[in-house]
């Protein structure tokens, strides 16, 4: 294990059984979350130009990171929001990677806030159980967590390329990365350091994060926003819920599976092979 996806680490807060069963048998993609995706990429093309790249080490895979990095403090700056934006942070030595629906500028009488965004969307116009609420929240407080930290500077250049385990002194791009760019591979292998420093410094210039994560859910079928809530970062919930998420990461404990909530099951692409429903 070296990096561990935010949004992994969300979906324990639904069912960990879940999250460990798409670990050993791979992701099944639901009509459900296939529309969540096109609607995400849609609001993503309302503000930027998608680019579509060939990714084939890990260090092309981090090159597009760093890209989008920059290429999104940018536009926030310009345009007081950005939407997918990468945040590559730490918790307790684990190396998270997470990318926020939005941020947006926020406040009035000149003082702004940067606000964390994290959109859902769903097939029904019926608003969210509370367990999807948590969930959903736990996932706006990892990402303002994360972004939080880069803003403080809580990751080294050297650590960037630890977590995807690059020699910074050997940076290997491959031809189909360059050529999808239509740039030569040595001289992105020569700009490369360069480029995560700016990368790291650019976020860290991003105003204050206001307290309020927003969360907001969609209609699949219109687009239309059927729920939104405000809500404040908790440090004290969050420390406490991660040290035992990432207790399951660490392999310091199994999977658990939902006890309550057993009726999350019938939803579940995996209730088939799922231990704890036969």
């Amino acid at each position: 294990m070296t990096i561990v996806p935010a949004s992994s680490i969300a979906r324990q807060f639904w069912c960990e059984m879940q999250v460990d069963l798409r670990r050993k048998y791979g992701d099944v993609r639901t009509p459900e979350m296939k529309r969540g995706s096109e609607i995400h990429e849609s609001l993503l093309l309302e503000i930027s130009e998608v680019i579509p790249v060939r990714v084939e080490t890990p260090a092309d895979k981090l090159h597009v990171i760093v890209h989008n990095i920059i290429v999104g403090t940018e536009q926030y700056k310009r345009k007081g929001i950005t939407r997918e934006l990468p945040v590559l942070f730490k918790f307790d030595h684990v190396f998270i990677l997470g990318f926020i629906d939005e941020i947006a500028k926020t406040g009035r009488g000149g003082i702004y806030l940067t606000q964390v965004v994290e959109t859902k969307t769903r097939m029904t116009k019926r608003h969210p159980s509370p367990s999807q609420v948590y969930c959903d929240k736990m996932q706006g407080m990892i990402y303002w967590y994360g972004l939080s930290s880069m803003i403080s500077r809580g990751i080294s250049i050297e650590e960037v390329c630890s977590a995807f385990e690059i020699d910074p002194n050997r940076i290997s791009i491959s031809e189909e990365y360059a050529m999808s760019l239509g740039i030569p591979s040595a001289f992105l292998e020569g700009t490369f350091i360069m480029d995560i420093k700016t990368a790291l410094k650019e976020i860290a210039k991003l105003p204050k994060l206001s307290n309020k994560i927003k969360l907001k859910y969609i209609y699949q079928g219109t687009g239309e926003e059927i729920y939104r809530e405000e809500y404040e970062f908790n440090h004290k919930l969050f420390d406490q819920k991660m040290k035992w998420a990432l207790d399951y990461w660490l392999g310091r404990r199994d999977a658990v599976p939902v006890r309550k909530n057993r009726w999350k099951c019938k939803f579940c692409s995996y209730k088939n092979i799922c231990p704890a429903v036969r």
